[in-house]
């Protein structure tokens, strides 16, 4: 298992997203019945915020692994 480090952000912006999706994650999370781990992972990733250039955080993650992308489908949903 690898080591993971936790620390504080210089970055207001990141801040700023990671607020807005504990803000809309605390909602998600009151609907009955109870969303799975793998319902809310797949919610969120669904998110836009300004530091992803206009994209889904999925596809920003599939890059940086070097996985081919799926065509996108679904409402997009804009978080500012």
């Amino acid at each position: 298992m690898a080591e993971v480090r936790f620390g504080p952000t210089s970055n207001r912006r990141v801040l700023g997203c990671l607020n807005e999706a504990a803000f809309a994650l605390s909602f998600r999370l009151s609907e009955a019945p109870s969303p799975s781990i793998a319902q809310v992972e797949d919610w969120l990733s669904k998110h836009l915020y300004s530091l992803t250039n206009g994209r889904y955080p999925r596809e920003v993650a599939l890059d940086l692994f070097g996985v081919p992308q799926p065509p996108r489908r679904g409402p997009l949903i804009v978080v500012h």
